[in-house]
């Protein structure tokens, strides 16, 4: 599902991704042996197992852009308990319902191995400095700061909601709401016109059920215009969230490293993830 995103000309029209150009791409495999056959490794032979990218200094913010008011979002504005939820109620209308649609709004988090946390603008931005100050020297240090971390957080927002509204009418000419969506950026510092610039790049994984939340679009306008009492059905790994809630341990990271789900939770989120790459990718 992500070649499926990086590869779509709309989307590479928008900002570079850490797949390696072909060319680039080519040259490397021609120099990596195939398990000591005598042959090397060629796109064809990796294509549907790995991805072959280009190295990134990868940047700590999770990029959240959101389309439906649903999640961590709709708690914090419903409660107007934190700074978070405070920011939601002063940039969104008041009244909102869980699941509403909205103007797509940038809310990015921290990456935290445990826990991701909602930030404000100006936590993000204090974050960001926070991470350039501790990074080692080198060039994409020097340039980063040069950059300023305003800057950088003012390139991501954009890039974000560019990519937002490309992979959102894409998903709906296939019948597929995006509630919301996560990505990541790294930078890496590229030549052009013969100076050496700083260059952001979308990377990791994008637009798949692990990082947006998918509804169907009929079923989601039938809610929406109260043809139906019940919500429309998530098809992405809410199963799994709302499993790890009924059972009280999902902010328990310790316990969550060795548990291992039902097998009827994988079974139905797996089948779900499939019937997105069915109509993404065909």
């Amino acid at each position: 599902i992500s070649r499926f995103w990086f590869e779509h000309p709309y989307i590479q029209g928008i900002v570079p991704n850490h797949l390696l150009p072909e060319k680039e791409l080519k040259e490397k495999l021609e120099k990596i042996p195939y398990y000591g056959s005598g042959r090397f490794w060629t796109d064809r032979m990796i294509r549907n197992r790995a991805h072959i990218c280009r190295k990134l200094l990868v940047v700590p913010l999770e990029c959240v852009v959101r389309n439906v008011l649903t999640g961590s979002a709709y708690e914090a504005y419903a409660q107007d308990s934190e700074d978070y939820g405070k920011w939601l109620k002063n940039i969104l209308p008041k009244g909102l319902k869980e699941l509403q649609t909205i103007k797509p709004i940038f809310t990015p988090a921290s990456k935290d191995p445990e826990h991701d946390e909602n930030l404000t603008p100006e936590q993000a931005v204090s974050h960001l400095a926070g991470w350039i100050g501790l990074l080692e020297q080198g060039e994409e240090k020097s340039n980063l700061q040069d950059w300023g971390a305003q800057n950088l957080y003012r390139s991501l927002e954009f890039y974000s909601l560019k990519l937002n509204e490309a992979m959102s009418e894409i998903a709906l000419s296939r019948g597929l709401v995006i509630a919301d969506t996560k990505m990541e950026f790294g930078v890496y510092v590229a030549n052009l016109d013969g100076q050496r610039v700083l260059r952001p790049c979308v990377a990791d994984e994008l637009g798949t059920p692990d990082s947006s939340r998918f509804f169907k679009k009929q079923g989601f306008e039938d809610w929406l215009k109260g043809k139906r009492t019940l919500p429309p059905e998530n098809w992405d790994k809410e199963l799994v969230r709302k499993h790890l809630r009924e059972k009280g341990i999902h902010n328990s990271p310790e316990i969550l490293r060795n548990y291992r789900l039902p097998e009827d939770i994988i079974r139905e989120t797996s089948g779900r993830y499939k019937e997105i790459a069915r109509i993404l990718c065909g």
